[in-house]
């Protein structure tokens, strides 16, 4: 579309910080960061720890690139296939400046962190 001026640009359209990839909030008019964390896996290792909160996490990291409850299927594979997730899991996805990183939850807490970045990403 073509606007008229910056104003209705901006109004109308999603913006993105291209420092640090939070998205501006019209309805809160604050920026946010959704799905994505402008951190490497090493240090948002140190950000959460095991048994944290959901609600922690989200306060930390802000909303989720991906979230399943139960937990994503591909997260309980073992040597003889993949199993059936808990119903009492879940996982929360984000994308950060190396790679992806996966919280896996139980009953509400970090169980665990881990990232694909041995995928070579």
């Amino acid at each position: 579309m073509i606007y008229d001026d910056y104003e209705q640009l901006v109004q109308n359209t999603t913006q993105i910080n291209g420092q640090n990839g939070q998205v501006f909030n019209m309805v809160s008019n604050i920026w946010e960061n959704v799905g994505y964390v402008h951190l490497f896996h090493s240090d948002v290792i140190n950000k959460i720890k095991i048994n944290s909160t959901r609600s922690e996490v989200i306060d930390t990291f802000g909303h989720v690139f991906e979230m399943h409850k139960p937990a994503h299927s591909a997260l309980f594979r073992t040597s003889i296939g993949w199993t059936k997730p808990p119903e009492n899991t879940e996982s929360l996805e984000y994308w950060c400046r190396d790679g992806n990183f996966v919280i896996l939850l139980t009953d509400g807490y970090v169980t665990s962190i881990f990232t694909n970045q041995f995928m070579g990403r």
